[in-house]
């Protein structure tokens, strides 16, 4: 049964890589969503354990204004929690954004 399982780990990691290199190209975020980002995510205190953390968070906006996680890489489970718990189907009010393009922002927690 253990082996079972690590194969499945390791055949998911193996695709997850894949479709990461060979994925659509990805646009950095716009100012206004950055912001509106940031501001989602200052509003919540992140456990101590978190601070110094960092995370690469690959989204889209879908046309309900929503961010869509699709992808958090990072070393703390407990970081890609947190993150998928405050931004995951978050409204967005954006003048300008491409629905349905993926966008990558870096989050790093600072202490504070």
């Amino acid at each position: 049964m253990r082996k079972i399982s690590l194969m499945l780990i390791a055949a998911a990691l193996l695709v997850t890589g894949s479709m990461r290199a060979n994925g659509p190209e990805t646009e950095k975020p716009t100012k206004q969503l950055t912001a509106r980002i940031w501001s989602l995510l200052k509003k919540n205190v992140f456990d101590v354990e978190l601070v110094d953390q960092t995370a690469d968070v690959r989204f889209i906006v879908n046309r309900k204004h929503e961010i869509v996680i699709l992808t958090i890489d990072s070393d703390s489970e407990a970081l890609e929690y947190a993150i998928k718990l405050k931004l995951n189907y978050k409204k967005v009010d954006l003048s300008s954004y491409k629905e349905g393009e993926t966008y990558i922002i870096p989050i790093r927690v600072v202490g504070g």
